[in-house]
């Protein structure tokens, strides 16, 4: 490590635009220092080094904790006079153009850090960090983060949830956790990504690298109260180019074992380092030789790869497959069934999930049994690797190397994919599109004593939970989390005591409303201002929306429909508000709404301090299980029937 203490955090002040640092050159260092992603290369000793880190916005430069999302405009800025630069810095930082033009100067959240190291008047070192302010994004995070840079965009998709979460399996999966040192802190806080970092041939191995890194850290320190590094030391060496393979192998982890001896740990088994300040945390105490090591790619036979290469065609379906099981590929898996098929360690097993054929995995399973709990390279089981690959389905779609997030269109798996799933888990699933709608309605609100009396009940609850994702096993329809039950349900009260608010004044009631009758036609609006009862067959909606929830119906307009002919409500009032125009959906939207802006983590925070940050707040609903459903509001709204109402 630098000379830096790891829990050294400088004087808040406001961040000069350009620093700069003399520093000495040492001999050539250990190979865990290394500055380069190459082989060594000699070079002069005692060289005056002069690091220079540069802020490319004076706007940002001046954005500070513990107001971090204050924007401030640059005609109201003074210049970069700073009396702690001298002459020299002043004059190579002119020479080379500092600072740079900032790229993102529109994103707020995104602020260009330059490190660069000179000696004798020549630049011979380059580092590109971003700061990311992740309080101002985390409500729109993958789609925030997808647009700047390909790095940002892969920090976002491989490491963070859509809220900016870290993802779960490398906080909780059995191998994927790695050493375990990372969990929830990497949730919250500002981020430090360490794009590139470039020393010059003749200067590496001088821990040149080490001081622009510390020189940025620095930086940081003075612009965040908390913050993460983070880097993914891969990409350093991939726009070299290498002759073969095996120099970019040893180049990569070349570049990890630099970015270790800085005090960067593997987050999980991820390709992605990250360091922190805090001389607590369980990295800071995790020795440099045990940290997650992946293992280098296995070279499959070739005979393997010719015998099981049928298998890969696009013509090949899951009944010739079974076929071949049962036949040509018969022999060599009863001698090897666990054989390895490709470098990514993938058996029989793995592949036949990936390709979502039902018939050929429960002939596999039959037969050998044992391979549903071999992992493979990446440490999935056949499940765990099925299971991600419909996740990605899920949440993204990638074209023309953009990443778009489609996880508010998402309306369910496949039929194979759901099958597959129900064949490696072991439960038995059914055609949900043979079940009449009016059955499936009866599985959730059939009391538990007279549940078994549905032919097929168990199945059908398990093919919506496997079909809408569910992993709490209590999702109503398969998709209406707990937790979102009982966020609907608070919000619907809550609705319903405003909304009851002023009600015999009509046109008061209006104005004051306005928000909540955005979807209500003008028409209608103007017939409501004059009828009580129209505007209170409005309001009572929200009490049958939660009545809906509390009998385990999903709250769509059919069942909402239903409650309120059933409730005997007297003058009909939902029916007379309907006859005159109005709308279920326009009543109820809004509910879906209210609970996403009250949802810390789906709602924008670029107006609240930090301590309001999502990550700061305890949980809200304690004792209630929690779901991979839960904050999925688009999701939610689609399938109860709102379709055209985005939240």
């Amino acid at each position: 490590m630098g000379s830096e203490p790891r829990n050294m955090v400088a004087p808040k002040r406001s961040a000069s635009p350009l620093e700069s640092a003399v520093l000495k050159s040492t001999k050539k260092p250990s190979s865990r220092n290394s500055d380069s992603t190459a082989g060594a290369i000699g070079a002069p000793a005692d060289v005056p080094v002069r690091i220079i880190v540069s802020l490319r916005s004076d706007s940002k430069a001046k954005w500070n904790d513990p107001e971090p999302n204050t924007y401030l405009d640059p005609s109201t800025i003074p210049g970069n006079e700073d009396a702690e630069i001298d002459a020299e810095t002043k004059e190579l930082s002119d020479m080379s153009g500092l600072p740079f033009p900032d790229d993102f100067a529109d994103l707020r959240w995104l602020e260009r850090i330059d490190g660069l190291a000179f000696v004798k008047g020549n630049r011979i070192g380059y580092c590109d960090a971003k700061l990311i302010r992740r309080l101002q994004i985390h409500h729109k995070f993958w789609v925030a983060m997808e647009e700047p840079t390909r790095q940002t965009s892969e920090l976002a998709f491989e490491l963070f949830d859509r809220y900016g979460r870290l993802c779960k399996e490398f906080r909780e999966h059995p191998v994927h956790r790695g050493t375990g040192v990372w969990g929830s802190e990497l949730d919250g806080g500002d981020i430090i990504l360490f794009e590139s970092i470039r020393i010059e041939p003749g200067h590496r191995h001088q821990k040149i690298g080490t001081k622009i890194v510390n020189a940025v850290l620095n930086k940081a320190r003075r612009k965040s109260t908390k913050f993460f590094a983070l880097a993914k030391p891969r990409c350093l060496v991939e726009e070299i180019d290498f002759e073969n393979t095996e120099q970019r192998v040893v180049a990569t982890e070349a570049a990890e074992q630099f970015f270790r001896s800085i005090g960067f740990r593997r987050v999980g088994t991820s390709g992605w380092f990250a360091f922190t300040d805090d001389s607590r945390h369980p990295s800071t105490h995790l020795e440099n030789s045990d940290d997650w090591n992946q293992s280098r790619f296995s070279q499959v036979p070739q005979p393997t790869v010719e015998t099981f290469s049928r298998l890969g065609g696009p013509d090949m379906v899951d009944s010739e497959c079974v076929r071949l099981l049962q036949t040509d590929l018969r022999l060599q898996l009863e001698d090897n069934p666990g054989v390895l098929l490709d470098e990514t360690e993938n058996t029989i097993l793995h592949l036949l999930a990936l390709r979502t054929w039902p018939k050929s995995i429960a002939y596999a399973i039959d037969e050998w049994p044992q391979l549903k709990s071999v992992r493979n390279r990446e440490g999935h089981t056949p499940l765990e690797a099925l299971q991600t690959l419909m996740e990605t389905s899920r949440t993204t779609r990638t074209e023309n190397g953009k990443t778009y997030v489609v996880s508010d269109d998402f309306r369910g798996f496949s039929s194979l994919q759901v099958a597959s799933l129900g064949a490696l888990e072991g439960v038995t699933v059914c055609d949900l599109d043979k079940v009449p709608k009016d059955v499936i309605a009866r599985v959730f609100t059939t009391p538990k004593q007279e549940f078994q009396r549905i032919p097929g009940a168990s199945e059908i609850q398990w093919t919506l939970r496997l079909k809408y994702g569910c992993t709490c096993g209590q999702c109503l329809g398969g998709f209406l989390s707990p937790r979102m039950q009982q966020a609907l349900r608070q919000q619907s009260g809550l609705q319903l005591g405003a909304l009851w608010d002023q009600i015999d004044d009509g046109p008061a009631w209006l104005k004051w409303n306005r928000t909540e009758l955005r979807r209500v036609s003008f028409t209608t609006q103007d017939l409501m201002e004059n009828h009580k009862n129209l505007r209170v067959g409005f309001v009572t909606l929200s009490k049958h929306f939660s009545t809906c929830i509390e009998q385990k119906r999903v709250p769509d307009e059919a069942n909402i429909l239903e409650v309120s002919q059933g409730s005997g409500e007297w003058p009909p009032v939902t029916q007379l508000y309907l006859r005159c125009g109005g709308t279920i959906s326009a009543a109820v939207t809004m509910i879906f709404h209210k609970v996403k802006d009250r949802s810390s983590w789906a709602t924008c925070s670029s107006n609240r301090r930090t301590f309001w940050a999502p990550w700061a707040q305890p949980d809200p609903m304690p004792g209630i299980v929690e779901c991979r459903n839960d904050l999925e509001f688009g999701f939610v709204t689609g399938m109860c029937g709102y379709e055209g109402s985005e939240v």
